[in-house]
């Protein structure tokens, strides 16, 4: 659901994702080796409310009604990548839907070691670079948060040409150095 969170008139809707996980999560509940990514590249540049209700409704669905405690990646932000939107300016709690909400759905549906923030690392880090993405990789370490680097390459293959993907990639590297994240 790219570029915006489940909702009750969205296509699927929050509804229909909300069947589909608990359906999966009933028929895989037994098998560690299947994890849950509830949302490739959701949301735009600004905070929504709207991802703490998407989230909460597919977490229940997980650890509730289908009562598994499989690995679950959650997305914040600008399509994945949760850079804020800033530019080269520091992610903070205003800008990253993972850093203002991210406890509480690990406090609500953990446990923590199974409740893990996904980011995408792409073109859109290139401003910042190492710097604001250790900064982020810092700020989820200081809330208790496991990170994940789901992805990294462009943010749209039709910018492959202007692109200065490795830039990113580079940085990614860079800010990771000996820090557990996969």
């Amino acid at each position: 659901h790219t570029g915006a969170y489940f909702a009750p008139t969205s296509s699927p809707s929050l509804g229909e994702a909300t069947a589909f996980f608990r359906d999966l999560a009933l028929r895989y509940r037994d098998n560690p080796y299947v994890w849950f990514d509830l949302q490739a590249k959701p949301g735009g540049c600004r905070l929504e409310c709207a991802f703490v209700d998407a989230h909460d409704a597919l977490l229940a669905a997980i650890r509730k009604d289908a009562a598994a405690d499989n690995l679950v990646v959650v997305h914040g932000a600008a399509r994945g990548t949760e850079d804020g939107c800033t530019g080269d300016a520091p992610v903070t709690a205003d800008t990253s839907p993972l850093l203002r909400w991210g406890a509480g759905l690990v406090a609500r549906w953990g446990p923590q070691a199974n409740l893990v923030m996904g980011i995408n690392v792409n073109d859109r880090w290139t401003d910042g670079g190492a710097a604001k993405l250790a900064a982020l990789f810092d700020a989820f370490e200081a809330r208790g948060l496991a990170a994940l680097v789901t992805g990294y390459g462009l943010f749209d293959q039709r910018e492959l040409e202007a692109a200065d993907d490795m830039t990113a990639v580079d940085a990614m590297f860079e800010a990771l150095g000996s820090r557990p994240i996969g």
